[in-house]
């Protein structure tokens, strides 16, 4: 492809952001196989392009991202997200609130909250966030991550109760 011009990715936030993420091999894989099939396949091109093999802007990703979620159902067939069919009494969309529905920021916060679950350490995944240091990756996740393990613990307790409370009932020994 003679001539045809070298896709240069947009500039990053900061001068430290461009960064190399190791992604598992199973996600490489099916890439490779989205970029062979794409239509803008050449190996300086991008994974996920336009028709005109620029870029994807946000607004439209946010848009197909919302357009796959009024899509979606479960096994069962019934909408995953029943709010955005809903309308008022003129017919209008519901307003949906924002953090109401997943959003490519939301997949970004799961996926640092899962690392942090699973033991990464906090620099690892100040790393792949992309953050200087680890002060605003410790500031926001790091305490959703301990909110996430207090309200788990608070359950486990209450189940454990509520579970000793029935077998006393069924036992006949006391009721609740």
């Amino acid at each position: 492809m003679a001539g045809r011009p070298v896709r240069q990715p947009a500039p990053t936030k900061t001068d430290g952001s461009a960064r190399t993420v190791p992604i598992p091999r199973e996600l490489a894989v099916v890439l490779g196989r989205h970029k062979l099939a794409a239509r803008y396949g050449a190996p300086t091109d991008f994974v996920f392009a336009a028709r005109t093999g620029r870029p994807l802007q946000q607004r439209n990703v946010a848009r197909a991202l919302r357009d796959a979620q009024r899509r979606a159902t479960n096994a069962a067939g019934q909408r995953t997200f029943p709010i955005l069919r809903e309308v008022d009494a003129d017919g209008r969309p519901v307003e949906v609130l924002r953090g109401v529905l997943p959003s490519m920021h939301s997949f970004r916060h799961t996926v640092a909250s899962r690392a942090l679950l699973a033991g990464e350490s906090v620099d690892e995944v100040a790393f792949l966030l992309g953050h200087r240091d680890g002060t605003v990756t410790r500031t926001v996740y790091v305490r959703e991550v301990a909110d996430a393990r207090r309200r788990a613990f608070r359950r486990s307790r209450m189940a454990a109760e509520y579970a000793g409370a029935l077998r006393v009932a069924l036992d006949g020994e006391a009721r609740l």
